[in-house]
């Protein structure tokens, strides 16, 4: 099984439980995630290229994501 996620975050993707592990890949968005792969222009990957991944926090901010440092808002 695989995860990750960095110390501002929860998990956000992984190879859960219920999935079947692939060789090269980390998994799927974590329930909650809206994750995105982008290249350098901001654009959406394509399924076979690498890119940046990207939470998308639009619509939402993911409950467990980091949201600022206490008593220093810059």
């Amino acid at each position: 099984m695989e995860g990750y996620g960095q110390t501002e975050l929860t998990v956000v993707a992984g190879t859960f439980p219920w999935m079947q592990p692939k060789p090269g890949s980390m998994g799927r968005a974590a329930p909650g995630y809206d994750l995105d792969l982008v290249r350098e222009d901001g654009t959406s990957c394509e399924v076979v290229e690498e890119g940046q991944i990207v939470i998308r926090t639009g619509r939402r901010r993911p409950v467990g994501m980091f949201a600022g440092y206490y008593r220093d808002p810059a």
